[in-house]
């Protein structure tokens, strides 16, 4: 059964059942990475040995993998980004519900990459449909990544009105040869631009245009170990290992 899985796998320029081209072909890394955590090999004789000596109890093991499309024609959010001269701290809002999935740590982690700045320096602020207008609905486990497309286009914009201040820092610094890190050039960009009364806030959008039915796909894999008591009908799940390709994080 695992073989016959493994030869019907979507493979990387195989064109899918809505009209879509495979641009990645992870899936088979992933089933791999799966067999091996879980170790199925050595369950499968384990469950054979446990089923010979057992008749009212009986265990089984399976495998399954799963293609999702990620994103749509559909998709808008928008972010927005406020740097305080002060402290060099950041304020950051976008369109997105945070409701366990981590949507709040993931935007927050672009605008620490985009920005130079420390997580710690960072503020979520609350959500509200008065700053954050004319959105999509936080759902099908695309809201998370079309939200820091948004911030990083938030981000950028700073980035561009802090890049002469920057410049400027980073070549004073090597005159007096000194050594700045980057969250330090950051603040004292910031406060030469503030001084120069440059908008220190943005606003970011991200509606991707899709050619298709998704922007990506993701690809999974599970295993998972069952026990079964044939009598009552209980069932026991004894073990699970999963494995999916997360991107770039």
């Amino acid at each position: 059964m695992q073989k016959c899985q493994e030869i019907n796998f979507y493979r990387k320029g195989q064109i899918t059942l809505t009209g879509d081209i495979l641009q990645d072909g992870t899936l088979q890394r992933v089933w791999d990475s799966t067999i091996a955590s879980a170790g199925i090999a050595k369950k499968r004789e384990q469950v054979m040995i446990f089923n010979s000596k057992h008749r009212w109890r009986k265990r089984g093991i399976g495998i399954t993998a799963s293609k999702y499309g990620l994103g749509g024609n559909w998709f808008k959010e928008i972010a927005r980004v406020s740097v305080f001269a002060f402290d060099g701290s950041v304020e950051i809002n976008h369109s997105g519900v945070e409701m366990g999935q981590g949507i709040d740590t993931k935007v927050a982690q672009v605008a620490s990459m985009a920005l130079c700045v420390p997580l710690s320096h960072i503020l979520t602020g609350e959500k509200s449909s008065n700053s954050q207008p004319n959105c999509m609905a936080t759902l099908a486990s695309a809201t998370s990544e079309i939200c820091c497309a948004a911030m990083l286009d938030a981000c950028n914009i700073i980035n561009e009105r802090l890049a002469p201040y920057k410049a400027d820092v980073i070549k004073k610094s090597k005159d007096n040869e000194t050594q700045l890190s980057d969250y330090d050039v950051f603040i004292k960009a910031v406060r030469a631009a503030d001084q120069d009364r440059v908008c220190l806030s943005s606003e970011g959008w991200a509606a991707p245009k899709v050619e298709g039915s998704s922007q990506y796909f993701a690809f999974c894999s599970a295993a998972a170990e069952v026990e079964l008591d044939i009598l009552t009908g209980c069932v026991e799940i004894r073990s699970v290992d999963i494995a999916y390709d997360c991107g770039h994080q």
